[in-house]
């Protein structure tokens, strides 16, 4: 098994990015998974530095992370589940899940109109079940998917191994071929130009902040067409 290498530092920061209450839903886990790890005896009414402290302690220690990391794994669902999600950040379609692997998981009950979510149990406590119902009232799709938290996930990286294809990696000699394309000075230029623009806040994005608008994007080709 091979894993991400965090360090002190990058342990505490990935766990500070969590809110309270996150923390607490993912230290009771890995007490649950792999007890008698980590000594703490009233998670709830514990401070969050000091649940970040604890989890250091216990997280920076391969022999835990790897104890856990196979207790995680130890079921083709929660195998499946896990390292598809994190991973891949793939949701699943309930139905797809409970055909594929035989099981039943009950509905989550609350707002019919808006979204239900709600917990899987046991191994699966960090799987999240959302649903939403469609209605001649409130106009939408039907929803009913198999994810997780963004920051859970971002927790779960620390204790699942890392996919044999995760990381890029270099050849010594590249394979023969009739045509070979170099195209690195003008890569570097269009980074050195993204950089300032985004430096100088040139760059808008849309609604959700994720994409950059098309006219930031033809500026940013135009000024690099000639380079």
């Amino acid at each position: 098994m091979r894993f991400l290498s965090y360090g002190d530092d990058g342990l505490k920061l990935v766990l500070n990015e969590c809110t309270y209450q996150e923390l607490v839903r993912f230290t009771k886990y890995v007490n649950d998974v792999a007890p008698g790890r980590l000594q703490i005896t009233k998670i709830n009414s514990t401070r969050k530095d000091a649940l970040v402290k604890y989890l250091v302690e216990l997280l920076k220690q391969d022999k835990n992370v790897v104890a856990i990391a196979k207790k995680l794994t130890s079921t083709p669902i929660s195998r499946f589940l896990y390292t598809s999600i994190v991973w891949e950040r793939t949701a699943f379609e309930t139905e797809f899940v409970m055909q594929k692997f035989g099981v039943k998981f009950s509905k989550p009950e609350g707002n019919r109109y808006g979204i239900n979510e709600e917990y899987l149990g046991g191994i699966l406590s960090l799987i999240l079940r959302a649903t939403r119902s469609s209605s001649q009232f409130y106009i939408t799709d039907e929803l009913d998917i198999l994810t997780m938290d963004r920051k859970i996930i971002s927790l779960m990286k620390i204790l699942l191994p890392i996919p044999d294809d995760y990381e890029l990696l270099g050849v010594n000699t590249p394979a023969k071929t009739e045509f070979t394309y170099s195209n690195e000075e003008q890569v570097f230029n269009f980074i050195s130009v993204a950089s300032e623009m985004l430096k100088n806040n040139l760059v808008e994005f849309g609604k959700t902040g994720e994409k950059p608008l098309a006219k930031s994007l033809n500026i940013l080709k135009a000024s690099t067409r000639h380079q």
